[in-house]
């Protein structure tokens, strides 16, 4: 492009070149750190959705191959388990395959060894408590202060959803539950631009991991699941500065 007409064409937001010439290879490596690798990384998503017949298998996989950032389609039938991996946008998945009734298993960085931990775990991962981790667009303190007042309020209408938990240094929330993960981002994206980060069974130590004053999730959660039980409900919200 010429270098120029990007300045000019940004000249109400007093745009001033700073360097212009070659591109090197490394400049990826550079610029950005591991921002730039964690945009790029491939990520697999693990979906649960209704295959009943041969039909619905090719539908499913010609959903999923439309979306954008799709690298590569696994079907296991046996557990009705989609593994989708690549750049997409895992509730677009989720969204696209609403017919089959798809509900989300886990999200996250592609790990070498994901084809051996696959499979097996069905049920626990339907009951056990969730946690999900999504990065929220907000990019002052104005839409912080906006975000603290209304996140609660938008989460707190998802049915299974017991402990919030907000950084705002990196702008990240947490949610833990056993709530639906594409109806909490769905819910979050009509206000703010919201991406997911991770989400899968909560682990015992994912308090001492979460910023040090999270470490009561796991607590909350199986207070939840005793009151909801017996019919009382009690949810937690926690904004770390």
């Amino acid at each position: 492009m010429d270098p120029v007409k990007v300045v000019n064409k940004l000249t109400k937001l007093h745009a001033e070149m700073v360097i212009f010439g070659a591109a090197k290879e490394d400049d990826g490596k550079k610029e950005g750190g591991k921002k730039n690798e964690d945009q790029v990384a491939s990520q697999k998503l693990v979906v649960k959705v209704d295959l009943g017949n041969e039909e619905d298998k090719i539908r499913a996989e010609q959903v999923v191959q439309c979306i954008a950032g799709f690298e590569r389609l696994t079907v296991d039938t046996e557990l009705n388990k989609l593994t989708v991996s690549g750049t997409m946008d895992p509730v677009k998945v989720v969204n696209k395959l609403t017919k089959l009734h798809a509900e989300m298993v886990s999200f996250g960085a592609a790990k070498e060894d994901d084809g051996k931990k696959e499979g097996g775990k069905k049920n626990e991962d339907q009951v056990a408590s969730q946690k999900l981790v999504v990065k929220v667009d907000l990019r002052d303190e104005k839409d912080r202060k906006v975000f603290r007042k209304d996140a609660w309020k938008e989460v707190n209408r998802i049915a299974g959803f017991d402990y919030l938990a907000m950084d705002t240094k990196d702008n990240k929330l947490t949610v833990s539950g056993i709530m639906d993960p594409v109806e909490v981002v769905n819910e979050l994206r009509e206000s703010w631009d919201t991406e997911i980060v991770s989400f899968g069974t909560a682990k015992e130590d994912d308090g001492k991991k979460e910023e040090g004053k999270k470490n009561g999730v796991l607590v909350a959660n199986r207070v939840k699941a005793s009151q909801r039980r017996s019919g009382r409900q009690s949810r937690r919200v926690e904004f770390l500065e």
